[in-house]
């Protein structure tokens, strides 16, 4: 038979014997020699004479193989060569016919100038461009095909080409961006009318390209909207573009019209909403507005807002007309108090979370820039040795040095919207590490409730004082408390006992208001026990510090070396008044040691009762009671408390 299908290289080979003489050969096919070749598939005959004339015929068939035939099933379009997406397209094909097993051969030179080449059946991973596969079977034979996979693209836009043309020149020079960041090739730019009918697209390669704008989706005078894809996320964004005004028509659409882009930009816009309670706390956005000047980032706010301030001290007082922060800084969080909660709403670009922060070397406030919230040991690692410790607005610290990390209530948590302050031994430019370890804290430091002691006031100012577990001579059990007081007896700070190292937080004065609520620089703090399984109030003696001592100082760290308790010496106690004189209220505390009545009365120079703060049965404990002074004259008053056969009296003076 012949080789292929098709093919013309049979051939006959034939032996006579017998009869007389020279044979003579007649062929069907007008052949008059012993053998034949270059035959093609068929049946040939032949017919020998010898020389009385006597003859022999015989028949042959020469045979071929089925037709080799190519079928292409089926292609999947791939991105461009030189986008930023690996290849995914793919050619599925069948062969049929021939002989034997095929042997497949794909080629293609792609528009980068990469060679590609496989021998499988099927191919895949591709980019677009044209494949060409050439299948052998074992005669030899072969079949050829070139197949095109398309350039993947919107599968949402679809184009009518019909109507009039409005022409678009879009140069290699234009500045098309999405987010800042330019589009690259495989991406497709695209014109809309107002109802989001697709009227022409281009596919950029980063090449001078005119997009068509038909009239089968724009009425003469329509206003161009344009649009973008971006293929590495199939996303669809809405874009805005700038006209060369040199061009005869510009964003409006007209038959033969030519119009020129230099940009077209697409800006995603984010958004946060940032709770804001009553008091004070330590905030932070991830977001930078385009407007970040702070009467309009907190216009929303600012009624309830009392004042804000940065890391340096510089303030925003609405009230009083200030604003010496000015704007907004990314990466830097804020200070906050405010007269009653409220939700602060943000919009803007998105600061990247890997943003660059400068830490000099002490204390500033940071942002936190991720959008999910993630543990503070994973977040903080790139300070390494260099951290000290991490404060949040509630007062609650990450301390690597004594192993706390009670950051987010407890949680160990960072979160969005929360700012931090952060002391750090040397400058350091910081950024946060991505999300892909963290989602939650390694070793938190539960925050337990409070029983005995009430929980101290957040002034915005205080200090933090570290109680390691082996400072303790005596251990307290979990659920123990620790109090820390003023001078005057107020409670600036308290903590429950987790079995492990405590971080105090100690509250200063606050500056914004006339009474004094905390800790005055310098003053000494006094600190107690309660052990909850006695009921027991006992001193707390810190014989020894680390660091630092138990003297206030704003932003101070403390670290105790060596503790004792004992059982409290004190008897019943009326503490000065705070502030004094005063005019419209102050606060009394006084302590009881034991459970029993205390009556508490202010009275005039001849020793009437004025006012009675109270008359009630107490536990044993530190309280703070309120005078108001609103139905009282000015003057000289005393306070007299009354209790257990123990009588004191204080004298209170009152200025309007």
């Amino acid at each position: 038979g012949v080789s292929c299908n098709g093919a013309s290289d049979g051939s006959i080979d034939v032996t006579v014997t017998g009869g007389t003489g020279v044979y003579t050969y007649a062929w069907s096919n007008g052949a008059d020699t012993e053998d034949v070749s270059d035959l093609s598939a068929g049946t040939y005959s032949v017919t020998v004479t010898d020389e009385n004339g006597c003859s022999v015929s015989i028949s042959v068939e020469i045979t071929e193989s089925e037709e080799m035939v190519l079928v292409v099933d089926g292609v999947l379009a791939g991105p461009h060569v030189l986008g930023d997406l690996a290849g995914f397209g793919a050619i599925d094909v069948t062969a049929t016919g021939g002989t034997g097993v095929y042997i497949y051969e794909w080629t293609s030179t792609l528009i980068d100038g990469s060679v590609y080449s496989s021998d499988s059946e099927d191919v895949s991973e591709l980019f677009a461009g044209t494949y060409s596969l050439t299948v052998t079977d074992e005669n030899g034979c072969s079949v050829s095909v070139d197949v095109s996979v398309p350039f993947y693209g919107p599968s949402e836009w679809d184009v009518e080409e019909t109507g009039g043309i409005h022409e678009i020149e879009v140069p290699s020079t234009a500045n098309i961006t999405i987010d800042y960041d330019a589009i690259t090739y495989g991406d497709y730019i695209a014109v809309s009318d107002s109802e989001g009918n697709i009227g022409g697209m281009i596919m950029w390669n980063g090449q001078f390209d005119v997009l068509n704008a038909y009239g089968s989706a724009f009425a003469s005078g329509e206003v161009f909207n344009w649009l973008i894809w971006q293929a590495s996320t199939d996303t669809y964004y809405t874009a805005d573009a700038v006209y060369d005004e040199d061009y005869p028509n510009t964003d409006q659409f007209a038959i033969g019209g030519l119009s020129h882009v230099l940009d077209i930009v697409a800006r995603t816009v984010y958004a946060q909403e940032i709770p804001l309670p009553e008091g004070w706390g330590l905030y932070s956005t991830f977001i930078s507005p385009e407007d970040g000047s702070l009467e309009t980032v907190l216009d929303g706010v600012v009624d309830d807002l009392i004042i804000m301030k940065d890391e340096t001290g510089a303030v925003y007082w609405p009230l009083l007309g200030m604003n010496f922060i000015g704007s907004l800084t990314d990466g830097e969080g804020y200070q906050i108090k405010m007269g009653q909660g409220n939700l602060l709403e943000i919009e803007g670009d998105l600061i990247p979370s890997d943003f660059e922060m400068f830490m000099p070397e002490g204390w500033s406030y940071i942002a936190y820039l991720h959008q999910d919230a993630y543990g503070a040991e994973s977040m903080m690692e790139p300070l390494a040795d260099n951290l000290i410790l991490v404060k949040d607005g509630a007062g609650s610290v990450y301390w690597p040095f004594i192993g706390v990390n009670a950051l987010g209530g407890g949680s160990g948590m960072m979160s969005p919207g929360q700012g931090y302050s952060v002391k750090v031994y040397d400058d350091e430019v910081f950024q946060y590490p991505d999300n892909s370890a963290g989602r939650f804290a390694e070793n938190p430091t539960p925050i337990y409730p409070l029983t005995k002691f009430t929980k101290s006031t957040n002034t915005g100012s205080n200090m933090t004082i570290g109680i390691p577990v082996d400072a303790w001579e005596t251990v307290p059990e979990m659920g123990d408390e620790i109090a820390a007081y003023a001078e005057n007896g107020l409670l600036v700070g308290s903590v429950t006992y987790t079995g492990e190292a405590t971080a105090l937080t100690v509250w200063g004065d606050d500056a914004t208001t006339d009474e004094v609520e905390g800790l005055l620089e310098g003053e000494v703090i006094s600190f107690e026990l309660w052990r909850k399984s006695e009921d027991k109030i006992e001193d707390i003696k810190i014989q020894t510090w680390i660091e630092g001592n138990n003297v206030y100082s704003v932003n101070g760290i403390a670290i105790a070396g060596n503790i004792s308790t004992m059982v409290s010496g004190m008897g019943y106690e009326l503490y000065p008044n705070v502030p004094n004189p005063f005019g419209a209220s102050t606060s009394i505390s006084f302590f009881t040691p034991e459970r029993g009545e205390v009556m508490i009365g202010v009275y005039d120079m001849l020793g009437n009762l004025v006012k009675e703060l109270t008359n009630d049965n107490y536990n044993a404990g530190m309280y703070m009671l309120e005078f108001s002074s609103e139905d009282v004259s000015p003057g000289t008053y005393f306070v007299r408390m009354t209790a257990a056969g123990f009588s004191v009296t204080n004298t209170i003076s009152i200025v309007k």
